[in-house]
């Protein structure tokens, strides 16, 4: 299990979003090892991603541990 499918678990996420940032975490592997330029278009997708990622993740912890937040 990688983090991002950890997901689901500890910050209760739904598995369709899970899998659309798993995706989003395999297509930066292959980029990264095979040196392939990153579209423009899953650039974007992936900062959205990672921007809402970003708030649920805070919203979390203020809910869940708000000593941390």
């Amino acid at each position: 299990m990688t983090m991002v499918q950890s997901l689901v678990h500890t910050i209760g996420i739904e598995p369709a979003r899970m899998r659309v940032l798993d995706t989003i975490r395999h297509k930066r592997n292959v980029v990264d090892y095979s040196g392939e330029d990153v579209e423009p278009s899953d650039a974007r997708e992936a900062v959205a991603a990672a921007k809402a990622l970003l708030a649920d993740v805070k919203a979390w912890l203020v809910k869940n541990h708000a000593e941390l937040s």
